[in-house]
């Protein structure tokens, strides 16, 4: 059976936007900027996976019946999940990807859900 190599992330040879040097800041080896940003960008997906997995085959499957029992607009909560919620919470899971990644490709380094200090230009290094 052949085997199968996991894709390649940032810093992986061949990379052309991989990190140069010999290791993280500390000296520890490891631990560059996009692989900090690669980590964010993991977490990040595990994390509206699993709210994704939740609502979808949670509330509208496995706990459709108690849910039924509560009416959302005229319809039983758990049909309501099934047919409408999941469908628009997976809409809004991928506004929060676009925003949560366009910040965290503009500057690696801060926490997600964070803005730049007021006024502070992210591509103006001061050099010019």
């Amino acid at each position: 059976m052949a085997s199968v190599s996991p894709l390649p992330g940032p810093g992986a040879p061949g990379d052309p936007g991989a990190d140069s040097g010999a290791g993280g800041e500390d000296g520890t080896g490891g631990g560059g900027r996009g692989e900090r940003a690669w980590r964010r960008s993991l977490r990040l997906i595990a994390a509206l996976l699993a709210v994704w997995f939740t609502v979808s085959l949670g509330l509208g499957v496995l706990f459709a019946a108690p849910l039924n029992g509560i009416r959302f607009f005229g319809f039983p909560l758990g049909f309501w999940f099934a047919q409408q919620g999941a469908i628009l919470v997976f809409l809004v899971l991928l506004v929060v990807n676009a925003v949560v990644m366009d910040r965290l490709e503009r500057d690696p380094d801060s926490p997600p859900g964070r803005d730049p200090a007021p006024g502070a230009d992210p591509g103006n290094d001061g050099s010019s």
